[in-house]
């Protein structure tokens, strides 16, 4: 595996038009696609410098501008690099993201800095918090003139607003990290049940090559593995909880011996402790400790109409908002027959894009950014 890694490590091109960027001896992993119009990047980096390998790479392929950059989660080996991108770039995140990465500040880059080696902390303390500006609750596919891209979100995971590139034509992923590969998955927060179910939806989808946050280019052998620890972890968590132990048994009960040869070994511990904090872990359990009603068939009707809503509406102050708002159905109140749900999903499955505010000549730039002119 050492010896592919190194093989892979700097630009590989995955598909026709869509390049991966690996990093070395574990470093994030980026990427991007050319379309007609224009370069969407996937990832920045954990410093200026890395952004600037990156912005290199896409030269070396193409001199089209760079339209948007999609951080897939908040951690800063993945977007500590945005300066170099934007402006002109446009950058999309979940809106938890946008949420934590507001809520940690400036000193986040300073936090995450004390946890690198010093030849690299060095760059991270150079680098600015530049937040995203356009941001999402749900999936949605951008049309690049020549190649689709879909991003989805499939809820609390790794973070709580991760995000997936799917090339479905060529049937690429950049899973961000909620795949790795033979990289033992640090679980940071989130959610470990919620991690597990996204990887199972994930596993879905038709798949020829796999671009893991972290390690090399795999096929989707990857969600298998990745998804195989992690149960592994919840089991050892659980178990121990039945018998009564704390997280030390759990640790003990826990077989590392199959993962002794990925990178970051001595995070399983780590792991261990932090998830047995995820919110998740604990089916029909809710944050409060109180069991959690199943919802009624009315309730998932209405649920149903909502996901298919997607209503962008564009706000376009400080920040751009895309949100997938309830459809009128559910305004209204729980639909009594299958076919009002029906009627709402097709009188709010059409996009619409709103700009208001001081800043509404970006009307254009934002519409583009949504496959409303292509990028």
């Amino acid at each position: 595996m050492e010896d592919s890694y190194r093989r892979q490590v700097g630009l590989q091109e995955t598909a026709s038009g869509i390049y991966a960027y690996i990093g070395e001896d574990g470093v994030a992993n980026a990427g991007f696609a050319v379309g007609e119009r224009g370069v969407l990047m996937i990832d920045s980096g954990m410093s200026p410098a890395q952004g600037e390998e990156l912005l290199q790479a896409v030269r070396r392929v193409t001199d089209k501008p760079i339209r948007i950059l999609i951080n897939t989660h908040y951690h800063g080996d993945h977007v500590l690099g945005n300066e170099v991108f934007s402006p002109p770039a446009l950058i999309l995140s979940h809106r938890k993201t946008w949420s934590t990465l507001k809520k940690l500040g400036s000193q986040y880059v300073e936090a995450f800095a004390s946890r690198r080696p010093p030849n690299l902390a060095d760059e991270v303390r150079k680098a600015r918090l530049i937040l995203p500006e356009v941001l999402i609750d749900s999936s949605l596919s951008l049309d690049m003139k020549g190649l689709r891209a879909d991003v989805h979100y499939y809820g609390e995971a790794h973070t709580e607003g991760d995000l997936v590139v799917y090339f479905p034509d060529q049937g690429v992923l950049f899973g961000g990290d909620l795949v790795l590969n033979r990289v033992v998955p640090p679980v940071l927060g989130g959610s470990l049940l919620g991690w597990i179910e996204t990887l199972e939806t994930i596993s879905s989808l038709k798949i020829t090559s796999i671009v893991p946050g972290h390690g090399p280019i795999g096929g989707d052998t990857l969600i298998a593995e990745s998804k195989g620890y992690l149960t592994e972890l919840l089991g050892a968590i659980r178990l121990a909880r039945s018998e009564g132990k704390d997280l030390m048994g759990a640790i003990a009960g826990f077989n590392k011996e199959p993962y002794a040869g990925w990178r970051g070994v001595e995070r399983i511990e780590e792991g261990l402790n932090q998830a047995d904090l995820a919110r998740s872990e604990r089916p029909g359990i809710c944050r409060a400790g109180r069991p959690r009603a199943a919802p009624g068939p009315r309730t998932r009707q209405a649920r149903r109409a909502c996901r298919a809503a997607r209503v962008i509406e564009v706000s376009c102050r400080r920040r751009t908002a895309v949100r997938s708002t309830p459809c009128r159905v559910h305004r209204r109140g729980w639909p009594d027959q299958e076919a009002q749900a029906r009627r709402a999903i097709v009188a709010v499955r059409e996009r619409v894009v709103r700009c208001a505010g001081p800043t509404g000549s970006s009307r254009k730039s934002v519409a583009r950014a949504y496959g409303t002119e292509g990028v």
